[in-house]
């Protein structure tokens, strides 16, 4: 275990102030991170102040960055040696113990670090210096840990799979687990995953594959990896070709999942209408072509989702113009509105949070923004 003081590197962002007698009633209020690219991977949220972003995907994808003030302004997160300005951030999350997990690729091989209550750089896991199998050194796409100190990561290109059963434990390979489900085609790649009330959910596909729903069993994992699977869709791959890169869970456990449904170029939800959505009847599917007819300039993909509650909000991008789009419900999904965002200049976006009902939102090109959904 390594241990470095952190600090913050004065490298402030401020936000961009578009305000005037004819925008100040927007619902939108748009400032900039230094996390710049086509999307922003990561976001986490402690409060409505203290925001943390990563970017690690993107041609310029290294650093941690925070904002303590709202999103006005931002600062590099450092270390010593500047530990985290040669990392690629693509998972962030402050677990029940109370350390920010940060996990992605970094120097030394650093798969999993994080900032401790005295906010020193503990590194939790690393890509083994020899004799490593392809399962020990992906390149991590989400990293949870519950509780107890049960942790998952998940590979970010391929279906790899590391289980920590237990805190301090040893690590396992969790490759093949899909192996006692039935999923169609033979496999699973995990595209996203949470963790709730101490079970772990995700959510994914594959090309040769239709959506699914992953939760863990009431009698939990155990020393293996394993996952129970849902089918999103009643007709399987023949009506669906596409794939869930989003999965929200909000404090009383409803769910909102976010995808493309590839086979017609149009952005997909589901959402819970059961309190034990454990078959494809509990979940309702949302497509934007229900209310956006597509055409060359309207395909459509949702890359993130948050929810609290009875409000329900998807961003993605229009995928031909380069425009950000957003969904929101505020009722349970019983109505569905796509605000403008071209008229804003906001282009594709990529997270989102809800703090104190106003949506925090993050993309492209260091966007970062709060939208208020009562002035829509």
């Amino acid at each position: 275990m390594i241990v470095l003081s952190m600090f913050f590197a004065c490298s402030e962002i401020t936000k961009t102030d578009t305000s005037d007698d004819t925008t100040s009633e927007s619902a939108w209020m748009l400032y900039a991170h230094p996390c710049v690219g086509n999307r922003t991977d990561a976001m986490w949220m402690d409060d409505a102040n203290t925001i943390f972003v990563g970017c690690g995907s993107t041609t310029s994808g290294e650093g941690l960055y925070q904002s303590t003030d709202g999103g006005t302004s931002w600062d590099s997160v450092s270390a010593a040696n500047d530990f985290f300005a040669t990392m690629r951030v693509n998972s962030i999350s402050r677990a029940a113990d109370g350390n920010l997990y940060v996990a992605g690729t970094g120097g030394n091989n650093a798969r999993v670090v994080y900032l401790d209550s005295s906010d020193s750089l503990q590194e939790f896991y690393r890509k083994p210096d020899s004799g490593a199998q392809s399962w020990q050194t992906f390149q991590v796409g989400t990293f949870r840990v519950d509780s107890s100190g049960r942790a998952i990561s998940e590979s970010l290109t391929g279906s790899d799979v590391i289980y920590w059963p237990s805190d301090n434990g040893e690590y396992v390979n969790g490759y093949g687990w899909w192996g006692a489900t039935d999923i169609e085609g033979g496999g699973a790649q995990i595209l996203d995953l949470e963790v709730a009330g101490d079970r772990f959910y995700g959510v994914g596909s594959t090309i040769s594959q239709p959506p699914y729903f992953f939760y863990e069993s009431d009698s939990g994992m155990g020393d293996s990896f394993a996952m129970e699977a849902v089918r999103l869709v009643e007709d399987g791959l023949s009506s669906f070709e596409g794939e869930v890169w989003d999965i929200a869970i909000d404090s009383a456990g409803d769910f909102l999942l976010a995808g493309v449904n590839q086979g017609v170029d149009t952005g997909v939800l589901w959402y819970n209408t059961s309190s034990n959505p454990y078959t494809t009847a509990d979940w309702a599917l949302v497509s934007v072509a229900d209310s956006i007819p597509v055409d060359n300039n309207n395909a459509t993909r949702f890359y993130g989702a948050c929810r609290a509650g009875d409000t329900m909000v998807a961003v993605g991008d229009y995928s031909q113009k380069g425009d950000g789009l957003v969904a929101f419900s505020t009722d349970g999904g019983s109505s569905w509105n796509y605000p403008d965002t071209a008229s804003e200049g906001i282009g594709v976006l990529s997270k989102c949070q809800i703090v104190d009902g106003m949506v925090y939102i993050t993309g492209a090109d260091g966007l970062f923004a709060q939208l208020d959904l009562s002035k829509l």
